[in-house]
């Protein structure tokens, strides 16, 4: 007996824009393997402009973590300072920062269930 998989829609919203220049890195995990850095282990990225947003992507029912950054200089990465610290606009899902260091899957993960839904990432900056 084959089971249905059902998708349901995400919108997501940025709450903060500082610039309309570059892209948004939208990195989207469903497992907190890789999360949030190694995105060859995410389960949906991509860059998306500014004037895209707000941003719909279909997911699987499931728990999701999202990653996301603003790539002012469309260079493709996250650009970080000497010791490691962002210099370009960042977001995880649910709002949440790390101590020293990005947050755990536990804390950013949402669920993806049976109605659409939207989440709103703010983007910081140091």
């Amino acid at each position: 007996m084959n089971s249905i998989v059902h998708s349901h829609n995400l919108e997501i919203n940025l709450t903060e824009k500082k610039s309309e220049i570059g892209k948004i890195a939208i990195v989207i995990f469903n497992s907190e393997e890789g999360f949030p850095k190694v995105s060859q282990k995410a389960y949906y990225k991509s860059f998306v402009a500014l004037k895209d947003f707000p941003f719909n992507i279909d997911l699987p029912e499931g728990e999701y973590a999202i990653s996301l950054f603003h790539d002012q200089n469309d260079n493709k990465k996250l650009d970080t300072n000497l010791i490691g610290i962002p210099k370009e606009a960042f977001g995880f899902s649910n709002n949440v920062l790390g101590v020293m260091g990005p947050p755990s899957f536990d804390k950013a993960k949402f669920k993806a269930m049976k109605s659409d839904s939207k989440i709103s990432i703010e983007l910081k900056q140091f």
